[in-house]
């Protein structure tokens, strides 16, 4: 499995700075609301990339290097034409802005802050899902095929929440620059609602069809056996993380980032405290524990910063 991850990482590594350049434009378009172009951007990268994956993998038995290779590939068009949509579809202008504009202090200051804020978090997360797959890794490689198996239906979950926290955090921005208090308060209750609803459909999708999405993933009779004893876990998540996927856009919206890394980091202590009290004793079970625990600690510890973001909006 290292060297495989190795012939991965000496592919994908090149791609470092093409993710950060379409990470620029992303944020560019969607805190511009051209919301269609960023979608037709993801939309066609994703395409690309599962095409090239049949093709390298399939066609060609390249393996892991096939579907690194594939993953670069989408990622490098991508960029391109997000750079075409930028010149010929927005407003956007290349220039050189005066060095006392890029280093005006109050704005610079304020972006480092929101940047080390998200960072923070940013290695919060990755902790966690580092420290699960290690953990994986111990229980075997049917264990660790399971567990990534379920994984990547969380992050399918989780895709239904972002677009809802995208969302939010484009309104909540709106209302700051604005002063719209009414237009934050609408933004907050519908995120709580849509959060809430979209739960309760995925807790119920998940349920009648967790062995059909799960074959969908491998046919190996072993991992399939493996990752329906535990998917139970799965219908935990969508409640136990909603409040927390659509509040972060909400207060990343606002640039009120501190509340993002303080309750990340709470969720990061409450993750290893249930990790090492319940791994030793439940094994992979104590282990979905522990990262269940994390995804409602996320929801629960930003939950009680909402107060003070309301005060901003009623002085």
């Amino acid at each position: 499995m290292e060297a495989l991850a190795l012939d991965y990482f000496h592919i994908r590594v090149w791609g470092v700075p093409v993710t950060f350049i379409n990470y620029v434009i992303l944020g560019w378009l969607m805190g511009m609301s051209r919301i269609k172009l960023a979608v037709t951007i993801q939309i066609a990268m994703n395409l690309l990339n599962i095409a090239l994956d049949l093709l390298f993998v399939v066609v060609f038995s390249w393996g892991v290097a096939g579907v690194a290779s594939a993953t670069l590939i989408a990622e490098v068009s991508a960029m391109l034409l997000g750079v075409y949509f930028l010149v010929k579809r927005t407003q956007f202008t290349v220039k050189l802005l005066p060095a006392k504009q890029i280093f005006e202090a109050a704005a610079l200051k304020k972006m480092v802050s929101v940047n080390q804020d998200l960072f923070i978090r940013t290695v919060c997360l990755l902790l966690v899902f580092n420290i699960f797959t290690y953990k994986s890794a111990s229980f075997g490689t049917e264990t660790l095929a399971a567990n990534a198996v379920l994984i990547q239906i969380h992050y399918l979950m989780g895709y239904f929440f972002d677009g809802f926290s995208n969302a939010s955090s484009i309104l909540s921005g709106k209302a700051v620059g604005s002063k719209d208090s009414r237009l934050y308060k609408k933004t907050l209750a519908l995120s709580s609602q849509w959060a809430l609803m979209t739960a309760a459909f995925l807790t119920l999708a998940y349920w009648l069809f967790s062995e059909p999405v799960i074959r969908l993933f491998t046919g190996i009779p072993e991992v399939i056996d493996i990752a329906t004893t535990y998917s139970v876990w799965l219908l935990l998540f969508p409640m136990a993380t909603s409040i927390g996927i659509i509040f972060y856009g909400i207060f990343t919206g606002a640039t009120d980032t501190a509340p993002v890394r303080k309750s990340m980091f709470l969720a990061l202590l409450l993750f290893l405290t249930v990790y090492f009290l319940a791994v030793p004793v439940f094994g992979n079970h104590g282990l979905w524990l522990a990262f269940i625990a994390f995804s409602a600690g996320r929801s629960i510890f930003l939950s009680l910063y909402i107060p003070k973001l309301n005060r901003h909006f009623s002085t």
